[in-house]
């Protein structure tokens, strides 16, 4: 059997027009011609932060999803970093839409039943949970420092575990005593974020699985931000690499493109949606999720 998905990257909409002449009849045109099963949306619906957000900004938001809504499929959503605070105001009352935020729901699409889970921003500052520079360990000044201090990085995530010590962490990273505050305060954050996340995929039944973050996973080709930087979540790559979900569907950096992570004979397809990218994610019985993208780079 054949599913297909579509995902619709960050729409960071001002004005309903943002979207194009006739959004709601072009969607309900794609999902019908294409035979799409459900739809993904990543976050990042409105572009303005609290601070600056009015309530037509929310009118905005809902008026997304009632267009989504009349495609009488699934839409999961979870919420971004310019809108985690407004999302499930933006998205409630919506038959066929999903909160997918920090929940899971499951789905049969075209005769497999699909487990979906989801992990939405929580604050506006997104990247790395636990700061990159005050982990001395990986430092480009070490005498151990490689070109795979990265891949060094994940394997030593799994060192991070409720019952191992701030201070037995802290030895092991090399954190200096004036980062401990700020180290153990993403720990927390790093911890309470895998756990209740892993929670979710251990209670999944799906014959597939779908994972849906704002963010992208740390380490990938799809989560380099403007400096060149590796800019994606660690704790999402630590997810992906223990639950080897079939596809993680992602938005916040906007180039969008796909990445392909080979585990054992498992694959993950790692799709990142962009800005305002209708995507085109299929899957066949065998095979990887494919990628393919309907536009670039507008709706």
């Amino acid at each position: 059997m054949t599913e297909k998905i579509l995902g619709i990257g960050d729409p960071h909409l001002r004005e309903y027009s943002d979207l194009g002449p006739d959004f709601e009849n072009k969607i309900r045109r794609i999902t019908e011609q294409k035979g799409i099963d459900a739809i993904i949306t990543v976050g990042d619906i409105l572009d303005k932060l609290p601070e600056d957000r009015t309530e037509s900004d929310i009118e905005v938001g809902r008026k997304f999803f009632e267009a989504l809504n009349t495609t009488e499929i699934p839409v999961l959503t979870v919420g971004g970093n310019h809108d985690y605070d407004a999302h499930t105001e933006i998205v409630e009352d919506f038959e066929n839409v999903i909160d997918l935020d920090h929940n899971t729901a499951t789905y049969d699409l075209n005769g497999t039943e699909y487990s979906f889970i989801g992990r939405g921003a929580t604050k506006f500052d997104q990247g790395p949970e636990i700061p990159l520079d005050i982990l001395n360990k990986y430092s480009e000044e070490t005498e151990d420092y490689t070109e795979n201090t990265w891949e060094e990085l994940e394997e030593d995530l799994e060192h991070i575990q409720e019952d191992v010590w701030y201070s037995d962490l802290e030895e092991y990273f090399e954190v200096e005593n004036d980062d401990r505050k700020e180290f153990r305060n993403s720990i927390d954050f790093f911890l309470e974020e895998y756990n209740q996340t892993a929670d979710m995929f251990d209670l999944a039944t799906g014959d597939k699985t779908v994972y849906v973050n704002h963010s992208p996973p740390f380490n990938t080709e799809v989560d380099i931000n403007l400096s060149g930087n590796n800019n994606g979540s660690l704790v999402d790559k630590r997810i992906i690499r223990n639950y080897k979900p079939d596809l993680a569907v992602s938005g916040h950096l906007h180039d969008g493109g796909e990445f392909y992570l080979e585990q054992d004979d498992t694959t993950t397809t790692i799709a990142n949606l962009g800005k305002r990218h209708l995507v085109e994610l299929e899957s066949s019985e065998g095979q990887a999720v494919t990628y393919r993208p309907l536009n670039r780079p507008d709706i």
